[in-house]
């Protein structure tokens, strides 16, 4: 298998949803997609898990997290 393009989404709320909705879809369809994480500037969301991928802090956080593209 090869290996999966991994996708950071920016935002967290409404869109970013809509968003790893539709990677996830494409996921299911056969694509290799991962998202490690959302990226959100409200510190309150900070930890949640939100449709099954977890909220890892605002945009300082990923120069730790390995990536092949933003969304």
């Amino acid at each position: 298998m090869d290996k999966p393009t991994t996708i950071v989404i920016i935002g967290a709320g409404g869109h970013g949803q809509v968003v790893a909705d539709i990677l996830l879809n494409r996921n299911r369809a056969g694509e290799n997609i991962n998202i490690p994480a959302f990226l959100d500037k409200d510190s309150r969301l900070t930890g949640k898990n939100l449709i099954g991928i977890p909220v890892a802090g605002d945009e300082e956080e990923l120069a730790t997290i390995s990536h092949d593209a933003l969304v």
